[in-house]
């Protein structure tokens, strides 16, 4: 009830400025890409929005490969992580396939992994057994993790800081254009400048 009056501005404003209860950024169509389907390159995108140096998040946030370390699924952290944990890693999974079945996953003109950016927190959730594991585990996985930490702070730093690294979508070619670019490393875009 609290969120009523905020809701109705949000539709008010929306309806004078452009004509519908929901302005035009929220629907998911480009004039030249289709909506989710499956497209010829959705296994590219499904490995790419994880892998590529472009827009892939264990690049862009290299600590989470560590959710694949057994001991993040062997730690207990009680029933009601236990129950949770399914479901976190269901909206993953689901995230992920509808943004890879988009055939303009790679995000257009953007840096990182921004399709996927909405399944941080839940994957920051998930990584709570990580945490608790490394406070036992031996001096060179916790090296290991901090030094991944630091990899993701100095390319997330690149992106907040340096405007050479948004140029990387549109210099030498438009991503858009050539959508291989994405793969490229040789040029990832965190480099840039």
């Amino acid at each position: 009830l609290a969120a009523v009056r905020m809701v109705a501005v949000f539709l008010v404003i929306s309806v004078s400025i452009y004509g519908t209860v929901l302005p035009p950024y929220f629907y998911a169509t480009r004039s030249e890409h289709t909506v989710l389907s499956l497209h010829p390159k959705v296994l590219e995108a499904l490995a790419g929005n994880w892998v590529s140096p472009g827009r892939g998040m264990l690049v862009y946030c290299p600590f989470l490969l560590f959710l694949f370390w057994p001991v993040a699924w062997r730690t207990d952290l009680g029933d009601r992580f236990r129950t949770l944990r399914p479901y976190l890693v269901a909206i993953v999974v689901i995230e992920w396939v509808l943004v890879s079945l988009y055939d303009y996953w790679w995000a257009g003109f953007t840096y990182g992994p921004r399709y996927l950016c909405d399944v941080l927190p839940y994957l920051m959730v998930l990584m709570a057994p990580v945490v608790r594991g490394l406070v036992a585990a031996r001096l060179p996985l916790r090296v290991a993790f901090g030094i991944l930490v630091a990899m993701a702070l100095f390319i997330h730093a690149r992106g907040a800081y340096s405007g050479a690294v948004h140029q990387w979508s549109g210099t030498p070619v438009s991503v858009d254009d050539r959508p291989s670019r994405i793969w490229d490393w040789g040029d990832p875009a965190f480099l840039r400048g």
